[in-house]
């Protein structure tokens, strides 16, 4: 074989196996302090989180100031939910001339600022979120709209995925269950680029949805992300679906986890979604994104949720990796700011 046909048959093997060579590991990390569980009419109790984003390229801190959506003068009126970064929020990319053990590899390069407002209904418009790039000071702005509960209460903005897991999880139970049903949809949700100018964000379509019959996120997501190569604009599209179980007791101090498997290829048939929720999800092995994110929980207060008590910690201490095999970096990297921009959903109730 002349030497062009064995380099040609060498491109074609690698294009046939990218997963082999592709891996990806992100680490996550929330600290959660909920004060409002505590009084949600409390106006003057907030939120605070701070989220922690790191890869071998990237690392990335964000703080969080949330108050309560709450309603005032007996109904009549409603203050809503507020999150805004707070000062400090920023990110640093590695020199990749320098090894990461180099304190001088590591050069400031983004600032986060803005906030969002989760109106009565729901609804939640990210633009008034923004990034700044050093030095070039050129700013860059979230985007598209989030629907997340605006309260102690569940609400079903996207009855398409909560209706499928609902009846799927009612056949397993062969009756009726729990109807409590959280649900997070966002619609053409931007994340920026974290720093490199070969990033340039991903744009994500999100259906989430929690019952409480098994305390566990499903999820169909699509990201299209893209990056710079030879100077040409690269897309990438990313259809997801799977779960991230909630695994331990949330009633008392102690220790509990999220398992996450997403399994890329979207959800054209259920074992995708209603992947295994148990131990084997800990040992997943699949195209996609896969996690485990452990959580120290404490000060454990009552709160009512659709007329119900349930109980839920005050604070909490979050850390974990995501896993990416078979999806670019920078998917995983943005999937991580994703949970990052509203982690209250994910550690709160």
């Amino acid at each position: 074989m002349k030497r062009s046909g064995i380099l040609a048959a060498l491109c074609l093997a690698l294009l046939a196996f990218p997963a082999a060579a592709q891996s990806t590991t992100v680490e996550l990390g929330i600290e959660a302090d909920m004060q409002t569980l505590r009084n949600q009419n409390d106006g003057d109790l907030r939120d605070k989180f701070t989220v922690t984003v790191k890869d071998a390229d990237h690392d990335i801190s964000w703080g969080w100031v949330c108050t309560s959506g709450r309603d005032l003068f007996g109904g009549l009126a409603r203050a809503d939910k507020e999150c805004g970064f707070q000062g400090g929020s920023a990110g640093k990319i590695r020199n990749p001339k320098l090894p990461a053990t180099d304190p001088a590899a590591w050069v400031a390069r983004t600032q986060f600022s803005g906030k969002f407002v989760v109106a009565g209904d729901g609804k939640t418009d990210l633009s008034g979120l923004s990034v700044n790039y050093l030095p070039s000071g050129k700013p860059q702005n979230f985007g598209g709209e989030l629907a997340l509960k605006p309260g102690l209460n569940s609400t079903n903005f996207f009855a398409g995925l909560a209706d499928k897991v609902m009846a799927k999880l009612e056949l397993d139970a062969g009756g009726s269950i729990d109807p409590r049903v959280d649900t997070v949809d966002g619609y053409s949700v931007s994340i920026p680029s974290a720093g490199f100018p070969s990033d340039k964000g991903c744009v994500w379509d999100i259906h989430q949805a929690f019952p409480y019959q098994v305390f566990s996120w499903y999820m169909e997501l699509k990201a299209t992300c893209t990056s710079v190569v030879n100077k040409q604009d690269v897309k990438e599209v990313f259809d997801f679906a799977g779960n991230m179980p909630f695994l331990g007791d949330n009633t008392v101090d102690g220790t509990t986890t999220y398992n996450l498997v997403l399994t890329v290829g979207g959800a054209e048939t259920d074992e995708s979604l209603f992947v295994d929720s148990e131990d084997e999800s800990l040992f997943a092995e699949v195209q996609g994104i896969t996690g485990v994110l452990t959580m120290t929980n404490s000060q454990i207060v009552e709160i009512t949720l659709d007329g119900q008590p349930i109980k839920n910690p005050v604070k909490v201490s979050a850390k974990g990796t995501l896993t990416g095999t078979g999806v670019s970096p920078q998917v995983v990297r943005s999937f991580a700011m994703l949970l990052g921009l509203i982690p209250g959903t994910y550690v709160g109730p």
